[in-house]
């Protein structure tokens, strides 16, 4: 039986769920540890690994730390929360991003990170559209057209939705 080594770890992340508020009732998913190798960092493993958390957990929320600049990262690296940004729907996705703590690697550099609580539910629409069209254009490729047509309804459902 072959065995595996901490070498052959990509990425992982372990969570729970937790109260954030006691006197409503709000369940969210905290992601209480990550890690990404950085030999892979730049397949956004971490992004992949939160969006199938969010999908699990069965949430309204989705509470991290990340890397000080990582959401302007993911947003500068997708062209849908591009999008949500240019509609100012992020503040609706992220609702609260602030500092939350310093730590000195071993090699004696500081990395900071802050907290970002994510409201899961335009997330996980965005995540049934893309899923949707991509079907959608592996079953009939002469529409790739309209499942970018269909995404892009989705951005604007969601802005729509935002000011409900």
């Amino acid at each position: 039986m072959d065995l595996f080594t901490i070498n052959d770890v990509l990425a992982y992340a372990v969570g729970e769920h937790v109260v954030l508020n006691e006197r409503r009732g709000n369940i969210a998913y905290e992601v209480v540890t990550a890690w990404v190798s950085p030999r892979f960092r730049r397949l956004n493993l971490a992004v992949s690994m939160y969006c199938n958390l969010m999908e699990q957990a069965s949430c309204s929320s989705f509470v991290c730390d990340v890397l000080q600049g990582s959401l302007d990262h993911i947003v500068r690296s997708s062209f849908w929360f591009r999008c949500l940004r240019a509609l100012h729907l992020m503040p609706f996705i992220v609702r609260e991003q602030r500092e939350s703590y310093e730590v000195v690697t071993q090699d004696g550099k500081k990395e900071r990170f802050e907290r970002l609580v994510i409201n899961t539910a335009p997330i996980l629409s965005i995540l049934k559209v893309k899923k949707c069209a991509s079907y959608i254009r592996r079953r009939l490729p002469g529409v790739a057209l309209l499942s970018g047509c269909v995404l892009i309804t989705a951005v604007f459902v969601l802005a729509r939705y935002r000011t409900c």
